[in-house]
């Protein structure tokens, strides 16, 4: 509640002067309490901006703070490997590429950390053209006779998915639901295969964190 009454406070401040609120934050390190407001514009945020924010944004938090307990109020860009951590902030990184950090390894790549650009979302899953699993080293391919992996492909798996996927909605928080037809996940298939990716679905309960990636 303490987050929200402060991006209430935060937004009309940050929009004098172009800039859109990213996120608010409210933890504690140590002893010590944070207020971590992240500020972001089309062509990015200056130190400017930051304490022309955090100068009204602390007169405004002076004369309305629900708040008894001391803390530090930091204003600063979200940075390039940014959390994407609400809806609006994956709707704005469609099309980027971003990393997913799942609780145990995807049934179908077998990996923990996945790249891919972010193609859709909605409440329950995320839609990646994802970088193709690596294979793992010294495994070749099963020999007549004897048992092989039962494991399918993972092209193979997201081909099928693609053909018997039936339609789903997309879940925007200022937008009505979009439904995604079979056409469009063809498409997507269609897409990361251009990319030399896969089209891959991952469940968002699956997983533990997203960030925008980004290359130095």
């Amino acid at each position: 509640m303490y987050e929200e009454h402060a991006e209430a406070l935060a937004a009309p401040i940050a929009e004098q002067f172009g800039i859109r609120i990213y996120d608010v934050e409210y933890v504690k390190e140590g002893d010590e309490y944070f207020l971590n407001v992240y500020i972001d514009k089309d062509g990015g945020v200056n130190i400017n901006d930051c304490e022309n924010v955090s100068r009204l944004l602390s007169d405004a938090l002076d004369k309305d703070d629900p708040n008894p307990d001391a803390y530090t109020l930091i204003v600063s860009s979200p940075g390039l490997g940014r959390a994407l951590t609400k809806d609006r902030h994956l709707q704005q990184s469609i099309g980027q590429d971003v990393e997913l950090h799942l609780y145990k390894p995807h049934s179908v790549s077998g990996e923990k950390d996945i790249l891919g650009e972010l193609l859709a979302f909605d409440q329950d899953e995320i839609v990646l053209a994802a970088e193709p699993p690596v294979p793992a080293k010294g495994k070749g391919k099963a020999k007549g006779g004897k048992k092989g992996s039962a494991k399918k492909s993972a092209k193979k798996a997201a081909e099928e998915e693609a053909s018997g996927q039936n339609a789903q909605e997309i879940t925007e928080e200022t937008e009505q639901p979009v439904v995604i037809t079979d056409e469009t996940v063809l498409a997507q298939q269609k897409h990361a295969e251009e990319t030399n990716r896969i089209r891959l679905t991952v469940s968002r309960k699956e997983i533990a964190s997203i960030r925008l990636a980004f290359d130095f």
